[in-house]
């Protein structure tokens, strides 16, 4: 392998020039080559030229200091549930009703509440130990952490538990409204209308 440098003009007569890593390879007896990865722009690579040149060697690499991962927060499975979430239309459900209570809508805290039980079942006191390891982020794309506080037993601030406790009850207190918008969402899902 070995790196190739590729000039390409663009429209207003500047050439940019990128890198790209180039494979050799027997084809019927001939020589060939191919791109294993474009790598990109030169000048922005040009300071981890000689470094990219020692790992393409073989050569182990080379730490200064030490390094330590301050996170490594799990985002997928949230994603996956929003996604089904939003599908079902359960935002539009919840926010018919255009209450809020402190920082999140209903909708997001029952989203929340969901995907708890769906990705790692537990309590509202669980609650918070799950979106320190999961990244769960609101609507606008923030990530959302508890609030910690000794309160006895429970280490996680009342403040933070009680706004979780109180969606059950406007849940409950929805109940048949979001039945009957679910199943006229749902009710054509496999059949469709003639």
């Amino acid at each position: 392998m070995f790196l190739r440098i590729v000039p390409i003009r663009r429209p207003s007569g500047k050439v940019d020039q990128y890198v790209r890593l180039v494979e050799s390879y027997y084809d019927g007896g001939k020589i060939k080559q191919r791109t294993i990865a474009n790598l990109g722009r030169k000048e922005l690579l040009a300071p981890h030229v000689d470094r990219l040149v020692e790992l393409l060697r073989g050569e182990p690499p080379k730490t200064t200091g030490s390094w330590e991962a301050k996170s490594a927060a799990v985002w997928g499975q949230t994603l996956v549930a929003r996604v089904l979430w939003e599908e079902l239309g359960f935002p539009e459900l919840l926010e018919a009703s255009g209450k809020r209570s402190q920082a999140f809508s209903l909708a997001e805290r029952a989203f929340i509440l969901v995907a708890h039980r769906l990705i790692c079942p537990g309590s509202e006191h669980a609650l918070a130990q799950w979106l320190e390891t999961d990244y769960v982020a609101d609507r606008r794309g923030e990530r959302i952490l508890p609030i910690w506080k000794e309160n006895g037993r429970v280490r996680v601030d009342h403040r933070f538990l009680w706004p979780w406790y109180r969606t059950l009850d406007e849940l409950i207190q929805r109940k048949e409204e979001l039945e009957e918008g679910l199943f006229s969402r749902l009710r054509d899902l496999f059949f469709p209308p003639a």
